[in-house]
């Protein structure tokens, strides 16, 4: 009997590899494209004509004063998403930003932690979402891609801060800034003009790094050891945690659109809650 089953398993795995090939060739003869069940951009007069009350739904819930919270459900593959694409491609006049948890499953650990881990996953995908330069105060650090070509210019211009600083001090051309000792007849000492240009600059950017990195230092404790702890409550929500962050982010950039899928699929409504408390503050922020 075990052989007999291991017969027809191998068979119908033959059988399979072999309806695959033809496939394979057919769709290769015909040039036909693979038939994916991803959300699409509908672009069909037809496919538009049936999701045009959704669609409208939508840009008139936008744009009504004093609605800031929207929901699209629907069972698990009605097309909410292609609903979702097709509007975002249909009005541009909007700036998107679109965040994801389809990935993000629940490993039946504990409620509270698990929620902290989603309210992480939000942060992650909205701070990833754009370049570290657009947020250069934001507290949430990473690493930076610096080219040679950058890396080139600034160390560069250190060499030249470091010579003019050198030449000011070391040779006098301070002495020539002074106003006591300008004259209408002396021509302008253009050397003493431009290193002192590259020194004033190189201490304005050092400053201005001196700044950002004390102001977004947010050191609570310091052992012997060396061990930092970042933030206040290590138990407190993430959003509340990071609420400065999240307003300093939208503050920054031009999104004004969230679209966050498949949020529901969790059974938590203590997310909802949050999510509509940030809302609220978002909109209410000067």
């Amino acid at each position: 009997m075990t052989s007999f089953l291991k017969s027809v398993i191998n068979f119908l795995h033959r059988l399979s590899a072999f309806i695959q090939r033809q496939i394979c060739e057919t769709n290769s003869e015909s040039g036909a494209l693979i038939n994916t069940l991803a959300p699409k951009i509908l672009t069909e007069e037809a496919d538009l004509k049936r999701v045009k009350p959704y669609l409208d739904s939508l840009r008139q819930a936008i744009n009504t004063e004093g609605v800031n919270n929207i929901a699209i459900t629907g069972s698990y593959g009605s097309g909410k998403s292609t609903i979702v694409k097709t509007f975002q491609n249909q009005n541009r006049q909007y700036v998107y930003l679109n965040i994801s948890l389809a990935s993000f499953s629940d490993n039946k650990e504990d409620k509270k932690e698990f929620e902290r881990k989603l309210e992480v996953s939000i942060l992650q995908q909205m701070f990833y979402h754009v370049r570290p330069s657009v947020i250069p105060d934001s507290r949430f650090k990473r690493i930076v891609n610096v080219t040679s070509m950058k890396l080139f210019f600034i160390t560069t211009f250190f060499i030249l801060w470091i010579l003019s600083g050198i030449t000011l001090l070391r040779f006098g051309y301070i002495e020539k800034l002074n106003p006591s000792s300008w004259r209408i007849l002396n021509p302008i000492d253009w050397i003493a003009c431009i290193t002192s240009a590259i020194f004033l600059a190189g201490i304005g950017l050092l400053g201005k790094n001196i700044y950002r990195t004390f102001s977004n230092s947010s050191i609570n404790k310091l052992n012997i050891k060396g061990e930092i702890e970042i933030g206040k409550n290590a138990d407190k929500s993430v959003f509340n945690q990071h609420l400065e962050e999240i307003l300093y982010f939208f503050e920054r950039t031009k999104f004004n659109v969230v679209i966050i899928e498949d949020v529901d699929r969790f059974n938590s409504t203590d997310i909802f809650t949050k999510l509509r408390e940030i809302n609220i503050l978002l909109n209410n922020c000067k």
